[in-house]
């Protein structure tokens, strides 16, 4: 399948002046009265219409300011010309054979449309673009252009019903056939009134111009009848916009805990309108709309691709055929918010987006949380058991242990806690430790707590781990420490995906990725060790997820608490971190 620069143009040069009264949702195009602009086209000519036409959309242009010429004949150079523009004007490199094109304004044409076989030569080294165009070599560009755009061609009219049928080129039998069969190439009648074909005769610049509508015209919806499987792939030929500057800014339902964290060019403008939504425009122009909710669906867009990146969807779709012809992106973001799905959703002109823009608004601007994930109840299988909590020498250093055992007591719970630190202990330290997985083996942990994932090493001995906890029908949970491996954590998820991960080392992270010194959590020695403020995150984190609430405020033992509240906010309470600062929200709504 050919990338159809065409199908550019055809969306905005489908057009017949007749058609204009119904074109409502024609893009962007202000119909050129030719009248007002040539001085030898008149209100009433036969030809007005067409003139109009090829002229609001630039396919030719006068022979200077004033005159349109439309008696003069045409030359080969002019209809190229025209085909190129209506292609998009696309760019070839490749050198051509002809050594007669002299001026600038078709030689681009020419190459294009010998390179794709519309047109041939007058020989081998002339084009002959001076040449004055007759009708069957007309007709024959248009059909091999025809063939280029891959549009149907089943009409075909028994020219031998013309007196004149003989005197057609043998090369332009079929073309011929097809553009008289089609109405694009009519009939002559001279003083005797018979019709004949006139094959050899020239075309003047008005007929022309009504051979090119008549052709726009009767092909503007060729995309919807045809039979060709991918016939909806052809919108990838749209050249779109390049940017490589780019704005962030947040929008919000009011009171909600997500936020669409959204990354779009810097040359657009997204402002709210009456419907508490927001318009997007780029230099004035009204090119998309971005709303709470799922856009308007019209019965007449129809879908040509979908893609799914998780819980956010892309689909390109289209409007219309022919002079209403149009593509549209639409952007949907689903997330769940108080067991609600929520919708935001942005409506673009394809034009309007690239490959990297497009990118911008999927991958690197989904919906986000404000916070943390609370995780909160998440382990209350757990509630009033006996829980183990093994890993390295930072399950020491941070007292998680301690604390957590002192949030259980200020709270008159009954959770049994256990904790074992082993200095550079890895997960394999406590498999090979026979007696241990004895204990967790016979049930005697309702609940363990693991980390020392260091090394990809690790991963197997998860596995056996799991397999002692599977055993005897004990909760185990990965809990990684602040110095663990990112890269190992990943792949446990990915290879035990049903495990759960209580991501220790993500929270901590999380403080220091909001600008908190990584020196509030954690010990100026060799390896960095956890301090007490991060062992009581971690025992934060357990408490929450096994009692489905927050300590609240407590009496802590094990850690000031003024540190607490000058490094961790309203964390205590809320059992999550804020990651984005709500004045710097844009909301939806009046």
């Amino acid at each position: 399948m050919k990338k159809f620069f065409f199908l550019t143009f055809i969306i905005l040069t489908v057009i017949c002046y007749t058609f204009f009264a119904n074109a409502e949702h024609l893009p962007l195009q202000t119909t050129v009265d030719s009248s007002d602009v040539f001085t030898d086209v008149s209100e009433d000519a036969w030809f007005k219409s067409s003139v109009d036409g090829v002229l609001t959309f630039s396919l030719m242009d006068g022979i200077s300011a004033e005159e349109f010429a439309p008696d003069i004949p045409t030359n080969r150079a002019t209809l190229v010309n025209i085909l190129w523009r209506l292609s998009g004007k696309p760019i070839t490199s490749s050198d051509t054979v002809f050594t007669d094109l002299q001026e600038d304004w078709y030689v681009d044409a020419v190459k294009w449309a010998y390179e794709n076989n519309i047109v041939n030569g007058t020989s081998k080294t002339h084009f002959s673009p001076n040449a004055t165009l007759s009708r069957e070599t007309l007709a024959t560009i248009l059909f091999r252009y025809l063939k280029y755009i891959e549009a149907p061609t089943s009409s075909f009219a028994d020219l031998s019903v013309f007196p004149d049928a003989k005197s057609v080129s043998s090369w332009a039998q079929e073309a011929l056939s097809w553009a008289y069969a089609e109405g694009i190439v009519n009939g002559g009648s001279g003083a005797d009134g018979i019709v004949r074909l006139m094959p050899q005769n020239s075309t003047t610049r008005a007929q022309v111009a009504a051979m090119v509508m008549r052709f726009c015209e009767k092909y503007q919806d060729f995309f919807d009848s045809s039979d060709d499987p991918n016939e909806d792939k052809k919108f990838e030929s749209i050249k779109s916009r390049w940017t490589t500057q780019f704005t962030r800014n947040y929008y919000a339902a009011k009171d909600s805990n997500y936020v669409l964290n959204l990354r779009y060019p810097s040359n657009w403008k997204i402002e709210k309108n009456e419907s508490g939504n927001f318009t997007i425009l780029r230099e004035e122009k009204v090119i998309g709309e971005l709303l709470f909710g799922k856009a308007d669906d019209l019965d007449s867009w129809k879908i040509v691709d979908k893609q799914t990146y998780d819980d956010y969807y892309v689909y390109v779709e289209k409007y219309g055929t022919g002079i209403t012809l149009r593509f549209r992106y639409r952007f949907i973001y689903d997330y769940k918010e108080n067991n609600r799905k929520n919708t935001i959703t942005i409506t673009l002109d394809y034009t309007e987006a690239n490959s990297t823009i497009a990118k911008r608004l999927l991958k690197e601007s989904p919906i986000e949380s404000i916070y943390t994930d609370a995780m909160l109840g998440a382990l209350s299988e757990l509630e009033d058991k006996n829980i183990l909590i093994i890993g390295n020498s930072f399950i020491g250093t941070s007292g998680v242990g301690s604390t957590l055992k002192e949030m259980v007591s200020n709270k008159s719970k009954s959770l049994k806690v256990t904790a074992i630190s082993r200095g550079y202990a890895k997960v394999e330290t406590y498999t090979s430790d026979s007696n241990l997985m004895d204990r967790i083996e016979s049930g005697e942990f309702d609940g363990v707590f693991v980390c020392g994932l260091y090394s990809n090493t690790q991963i197997e001995h998860i596995g056996i781990m799991k397999d002692a906890c599977d055993e005897s029908k004990t909760t185990l949970v990965i809990f990684p420490a602040h110095n663990e491996s990112r890269d190992t954590i990943e792949k446990v998820k990915k290879e035990y995906p049903t495990l759960m991960i209580l991501d220790w080392k993500n929270e901590i992270d999380t403080f220091i990725n909001k600008g908190i010194s990584k020196w509030a959590f954690c010990i100026d020695d060799q390896h960095l060790h956890s301090n007490y403020l991060a062992g009581y995150i971690g025992a934060h984190m357990i408490f929450r997820a096994i009692y489905n609430k927050t300590p609240g405020d407590i009496s802590i033992g094990t850690i000031d608490r003024r540190t607490v509240n000058k490094y961790l906010g309203d964390y205590p309470d809320k059992g999550c971190v804020q990651l984005i600062d709500k004045k710097d929200f844009i909301y939806f709504g009046k």
